[in-house]
């Protein structure tokens, strides 16, 4: 929920670096008839918004347009389940290409690109990348999400158990 001053969401060091570490953020959406949906997602961060890719045409995309209140979960440090769940609800809305700026498609590549690991993937895939670069370029219902955000708070994530693994008799 929105909080009762209605300001925008300054982010804590701690809010940040947990969005900055995160490799990808859960995108919670509802439906026009109220059902709800979580996507995982590539997004950056540029000040107090985060921006997420995405298909024009694609569920979440006709959800914003319906409802553009979202909630972001983000549940990873580099990949890796944490503890701690950083809830963020905002507000989403709708943009074309244009909205990535060369800045960050440097932060994207930078994230998912020029890592470490994300270098040693291409290295070893590398056939791969003419493909890639010509379903991008032939891509032209690319619509970005920027999400503008109203409240955070830390939730507690339950650790698996061996009962919770288990499947249902």
């Amino acid at each position: 929920a929105l909080r009762p001053d209605a300001r925008p969401l300054m982010l804590t060091r701690d809010m940040a670096d947990a969005v900055d570490a995160a490799l990808t953020v859960r995108i919670a959406t509802v439906s026009k008839d109220g059902v709800p949906m979580v996507t995982p997602l590539w997004f950056c961060r540029d000040g107090e918004a985060i921006f997420l890719g995405t298909r024009a045409g694609s569920f979440h995309a006709r959800h914003i347009a319906a409802n553009p209140r979202v909630v972001l979960l983000f549940a990873d440090r580099n990949g890796r389940r944490t503890r701690r769940v950083l809830r963020i609800a905002g507000t989403a809305m709708l943009a074309g290409r244009e909205t990535l700026t060369p800045r960050r498609k440097r932060k994207m590549a930078r994230r998912y690109y020029l890592q470490p690991r994300a270098a040693l993937h291409w290295l070893r895939n590398w056939r791969k990348l003419r493909n890639m670069r010509r379903y991008y370029a032939e891509r032209t219902d690319t619509a970005i999400i920027e999400v503008h955000l109203d409240d955070g708070e830390w939730l507690e994530q339950p650790l698996a158990t061996a009962a919770a693994r288990s499947p249902v008799r």
